[in-house]
């Protein structure tokens, strides 16, 4: 009966356990058959796909494993859904990284593995601790990758510095649930949950909530904040994305994101939704604080990959927007801007992969000038990336951004709504920028561009979807409802 239970309980993790069995053979394999390891990433691909269709084949499920320590309801398979398809592009964009006259190193697919299981564990955890264990198998993986490149010092004092902020992020959260779990007696979020009711209200006279246990939530969301890449928490977040090898920060600009916002939501929305007048006041200053650096810190940079990391605290900005909210509308805005925002960054990102294939592209703005005359369809990937970025109608920025304000307008916190507005028309400027040094400035580059059909594939669907969203808005949206519904309703 014991044994049946505990299959019972494995079944629920069976995308994260699909992963891993791939992950092991291909590190096995890959050690002792140097030769056939460029295909790693194949088996990878191949594991992600069945993954993602178990994931799916159980969605409208409500479910708990290991003493509810793990959940399973359309709100974990949404998140783990958009999780695997980031991992997927990312494992079919690998050939564009492929260094001259060698293979792609079996290591980099492996690696990835692993911290996307830590970001699935992440998404599904209903306990402190086992959020912590996803939270440090995500982590463990990217410090390696951000170091990966041998031939520039910047890789490694990004690792370095990411590897300190996630150090301290960690630290964080393990002293904040260290406290938690000296009120409640339990890192387990129904019984947290139910800490509020049972004693805060006990005899029908309301109680204070004791400052120690808000000290706990505030170093708890700090953690994230961290990871997140918030204001007034992203110190070291230029330097990781300029230093890091391109390919990873295309994927630490989307995937380890996914993961967060999920847990935020996870944790504010579940145990924590009582505290809702003592935490909307921290997310609603880090929103702001997000939206104002994301904005004018793009402006004045001159390397394209630091300019896309303000650009990146400026989006979380508006995620924690909506996070705020405290209403399913706000729930609803906050996964369909991560869900958009995914699209726009993989965007972004392979064309710049693509234009990094030629040794003479050293990352900053003004070498991309003229760009439009030597490779013209290029040019239009980047022009569609950038608008849909700034928000413009009708790319599908623009109704993330809208999905957003309208939930806060909704909630009246007109001027959230007012500030959102004003970074986002600031933030037009170094978008726009780009477009105008393509299209109008002189050329003071050629460059020989090689992209592989794999990642054609990839940006044509990518594109697709930023330009299309427009006429079919309903598989998102639905999606986003039926998860939100799912996390209110636990």
């Amino acid at each position: 009966m014991m044994l049946e239970t505990v299959f019972e309980d494995l079944a629920v993790l069976i995308p994260e356990l699909t992963i891993a069995f791939a992950a092991i053979v291909s590190l096995i394999f890959g050690s002792y058959f140097k030769k056939a390891s460029q295909y790693i990433f194949i088996p990878i691909s191949i594991s992600s796909l069945v993954a993602i269709y178990f994931a799916i084949t159980g969605y409208g499920q409500d479910l708990g494993a290991f003493n509810d320590s793990v959940l399973y309801n359309s709100y974990t398979i949404s998140m783990k859904v958009i999780i695997l398809v980031a991992f997927l592009i990312a494992l079919l964009s690998l050939s564009i990284i492929k260094p001259k006259e060698s293979a792609i190193p079996f290591e980099i697919p492996v690696l990835l593995s692993l911290s996307v299981i830590g970001m699935l564990i992440m998404v599904c955890a209903n306990d402190l601790l086992i959020i912590y264990l996803g939270l440090e198998l995500m982590n463990l993986p990217l410090y390696v990758l951000t170091t990966f490149s041998q031939k520039h010092s910047k890789s490694h004092e990004a690792g370095l510095k990411f590897f300190m902020l996630g150090a301290l992020s960690s630290c964080l959260y393990l002293f904040g649930s260290s406290i938690m779990y000296g009120f409640v007696a339990s890192t387990n979020f129904n019984i947290i949950g139910g800490y509020h009711i049972s004693v805060m209200n006990s005899n029908e006279i309301e109680v204070a909530v004791p400052i120690a246990l808000l000290i706990a939530l505030v170093l708890i969301l700090s953690a994230f904040f961290f990871k997140v890449s918030s204001a007034p928490f992203h110190m070291w977040v230029p330097d990781v994305y300029q230093g890091a090898p391109t390919f990873i920060t295309m994927f630490l600009s989307a995937a380890p994101k996914i993961a967060s916002v999920s847990v935020l939501l996870n944790i504010l929305y579940m145990p924590f939704i009582d505290l809702i007048d003592q935490w909307q006041q921290v997310i609603v200053f880090c929103a702001i604080a997000s939206l104002f650096i994301g904005s004018l810190g793009g402006i004045m940079q001159k390397k394209l990959k630091r300019m896309l990391a303000y650009s990146t605290i400026g989006h979380i900005g508006f995620i924690l927007m909506a996070i705020s909210v405290g209403e399913l509308s706000g729930i609803i805005g906050a996964i369909s801007y991560i869900t958009i925002y995914v699209a726009m960054s993989f965007l972004t990102f392979l064309p710049i992969l693509s234009l990094e294939t030629d040794d003479k592209y050293n990352g900053k703005i003004k070498e991309i000038s003229g760009l439009a005359k030597a490779h013209p369809l290029l040019s239009v990937i980047i022009l569609i990336a950038m608008l849909s970025m700034a928000g413009i109608p009708p790319f599908a920025g623009f109704f993330a951004k809208f999905y957003v304000l309208f939930s806060v307008i909704e909630q009246g916190l007109y001027s959230l709504a007012i500030i959102g507005v004003l970074a986002t028309v600031v933030s037009c400027y170094y978008y726009l920028r780009i477009i105008k040094v393509m299209y109008f400035d002189h050329a003071n580059n050629s460059f020989t561009i090689n992209i592989p059909f794999s990642v054609k594939f990839i940006i044509l669907v990518v594109a697709l979807f930023n330009v299309g969203y427009v006429m079919v808005p309903e598989p998102i949206l639905a999606m986003a409802k039926q998860a939100a519904e799912s996390l209110i309703s636990i």
